[in-house]
């Protein structure tokens, strides 16, 4: 009987591990915003545990930013200002090629849920004013 349960007891600190380790998304501010290129320099806000501590999270820069496109494809980009709070994703696989090319393209490395492949995706309301920080219409 002790045996199942150091047994499950491992299976689920593994688990926990395991889940632990992958990037899905978080909420992050915007520090800086680069309309031209549209791709913002992004903090996650929610801290890592570390021990019995936790710590910020570095920045994540040059994440690109969704627009979102209309019937005749022109795109429609929102203006972000620095302190805005946004949602980033972290895809599944290595985005660079697809990014560059605009098709259909084999990754460029193994890394997988990775701040290099963060996607800036819309802006979250938060206490603040009701607002998603500077610009009450961020991301949308």
């Amino acid at each position: 009987m002790a045996r199942i349960t150091s047994q499950r007891a491992y299976e689920d600190a593994n688990e926990l591990n395991l889940k632990r380790s992958v990037k899905v998304a978080e909420l992050a501010q915007v520090i800086e915003f680069y309309p031209d290129a549209m791709r913002a320099d992004v903090k996650p806000l929610v801290k890592y545990p570390d021990g019995n501590n936790y710590l910020s999270c570095p920045p994540i820069l040059s994440v690109p930013v969704l627009c979102t496109f209309g019937s005749d494809g022109t795109p429609y980009c929102a203006e972000w200002r620095k302190g805005d709070i946004g949602l980033i994703v972290y895809l599944d696989r290595d985005s660079d090629g697809v990014l560059i090319s605009g098709g259909e393209s084999a990754p460029n490395t193994e890394r997988v849920h990775s701040g290099d492949d963060a996607v800036l995706i819309g802006g979250v309301p938060t206490g603040r004013t009701g607002s998603t920080g500077g610009n009450n219409n961020s991301g949308t």
